[in-house]
């Protein structure tokens, strides 16, 4: 029923009543000679409004033709309706009915279903006797429009009765019905957006790598003898020089085989002074016939074994020294000496393991890996070795702490390692930082950052900015209207956080970065500036395919 027309007829007892009523207006106009208009509806209505506003509605309902001034005439009559203790809910349609100007059927039959409640309770209060009722019975039509008129001049007498109240309600309800009126509201605020300004630039290409921090020089400290150890003789984790003591080994074992060896050697040279003298003897006496020659090669040959028991003497000697020298167990650099891993008493050899370590930390070294693709890509950009050598030499490193502070000291490039490791497929290389005061120790994590190249002329945007769909990729783009309209681009590099666009976009376009996904084509938006972090342009270590 939701928007069709009424019944063109109303109900029957409604009709009753209205044409009784009519008539008696007719009679009323005849007697004073005016002009009978009852043929015309909407002129019967406008008659019995104040009468029966209910009645009256409910036959301009449905002969309703659609008329502004009607809609404002049936709002008439609901607030009057409402004055006099009618239908409230018929009323609130009459409000609604003539600020819409127009009639929902449904809503209407709602009203007439709440009025026809009000009604039959009118007219319970007015229903005669029993012995009446007989006789409206008997009477058909006629006991319909008798009591129809008796009705209606029952309600004109009470609504006469009460027209200075019913006029002031009116009045009041009127004003309280414009008053009452909801101002539009407000559609929602344009949503916020952060955008970034496209514009050409020189941008530097600046990589950054994982990097771990180690000795330039580590000497692993180690017994040369068997012995005990007796004193520990530097502070541990402090700094060392070269041949400072750093543990005693006991020596006594070491100088007894000294002693034993030198006296080896003073017993042969004593036998070689003895066999020197009868080899000289036997080569006179040969010369002079008088021993064989079997007698003169045997003196030489006992003066030659002694004179390499005197050798192998020397050498014993020399040995021993050498054992009781590694008692001392001394730095062979300078640096930073580790903490020990024995204790005095304890029994060490050649055997035994590292005993402590001795690093050069001044420069230090930062071991930096590199993926397989990023060195193939330096390679490709670099492919002379000559200049590939002097490249390296010109670029400058910043080491950035555990804690994201930048070392003050710039590093410089030290080796690239022979091959990549088979197992991880990355190659090395060591950078060299300059460590004065030993700020620096083996060890430490940190990041490599260099510039590798600078990027003429490049317009970049933030990859957040960029969204992609099945490998194309498009843009947000906020006009000079403050309204959105969407750009597909075509993409270059990665650099960092940013993103080169080689399509797509043209300087001065202003990109949505961050709130994009609240706002559509044509929309309009609120803008602010986006800053970007300061490391936007640091490439991330093996992220991107430049790297």
């Amino acid at each position: 029923m939701g928007g069709g027309r009424l019944r063109s007829r109303p109900r029957s007892k409604y009709w009753a009543v209205l044409s009784a009523d009519c008539a008696t207006r007719v009679t009323r106009r005849r007697r004073r000679g005016e002009e009978h208009r009852a043929h015309d509806p909407r002129s019967a209505v406008k008659a019995i409004s104040i009468q029966n506003p209910r009645i009256a509605g409910r036959y301009w309902s449905s002969h309703w033709r659609g008329d502004g001034i009607w809609n404002e005439i049936f709002r008439f009559h609901c607030l009057v309706a409402l004055a006099v203790g009618l239908s409230a809910e018929a009323s609130a349609f009459g409000e609604k009915a003539a600020s819409r100007n127009r009639l929902d059927a449904r809503s209407f039959l709602r009203a007439r279903h709440h009025a026809d409640n009000h009604f039959a309770r009118c007219a319970g209060a007015q229903r005669p006797t029993s012995s009446d009722s007989s006789a409206q019975k008997a009477g058909g039509a006629d006991d319909n429009k008798i009591r129809a008129r008796h009705f209606g001049a029952k309600c004109h007498n009470q609504i006469v009765k009460r027209s200075g109240v019913v006029a002031a309600f009116v009045v009041g309800a009127l004003f309280v019905a414009g008053c009452s009126r909801k101002a539009p509201q407000a559609g929602p605020p344009a949503p916020e957006v952060l955008v970034t300004t496209v514009a050409p630039q020189d941008v530097p290409r600046v990589l950054e790598r994982v990097a771990t921090l180690d000795g330039f020089i580590n000497a692993n400290i180690n017994a040369q003898v068997q012995g005990y150890i007796v004193s520990r003789d530097y502070e541990e984790g402090g700094v060392v020089k070269k041949g400072d003591l750093l543990f005693q080994i006991d020596s006594r074992p070491f100088e007894a085989a000294l002693a034993q060896a030198k006296g080896t050697l003073a017993k042969d040279k004593a036998n070689q002074v003895k066999a020197d003298a009868d080899e000289k003897r036997a080569f006179d006496l040969f010369n002079k016939k008088v021993i064989s020659d079997q007698e003169r090669d045997t003196a030489t040959a006992a003066a030659q074994s002694g004179r390499a028991n005197i050798e192998a003497d020397d050498a014993a000697v020399k040995q021993a020294e050498l054992n009781l020298g590694y008692t001392r167990v001394i730095s062979p650099i300078d640096g930073v000496a580790a903490i020990a891993t024995a204790q005095v008493g304890d029994l060490v050899g050649p055997s035994t393991g590292t005993l402590t370590t001795v690093s050069q930390i001044d420069p230090i070294k930062a071991i930096v890996t590199a993926g397989e693709a990023p060195f193939t890509d330096f390679v490709t950009r670099h492919p002379d070795p000559a200049e590939r050598a002097e490249y390296v030499k010109t670029l400058q490193f910043e080491l950035i702490l555990g804690n994201g502070s930048v070392y003050p000291q710039k590093g410089k490039f030290y080796a690239l390692d022979r091959s990549l490791d088979p197992k991880t497929g990355s190659i090395r290389y060591e950078v060299t930082f300059p460590n004065p005061g030993n700020i620096l120790r083996p060890g430490q994590f940190g990041k490599v950052r260099f510039v590798a190249d600078m990027k003429k002329g490049a317009m970049v945007i933030p990859q957040e900015a960029v969204n992609e769909l099945q490998g194309s990729y498009q843009v947000a783009v906020v006009g000079d209207d403050n309204k959105v309209s969407l750009h597909p681009v075509k993409m270059g590099e990665r650099i960092g956080v940013m993103w080169e666009v080689t399509e797509g976009l043209k300087p001065g376009d202003r990109v949505v970065v961050q709130g994009g996904q609240k706002v559509r084509e044509g929309a309009p938006v609120t803008v602010k500036e986006w800053t970007p972090p300061a490391d936007a342009l640091v490439s991330k270590s093996d992220q991107a395919k430049e790297r």
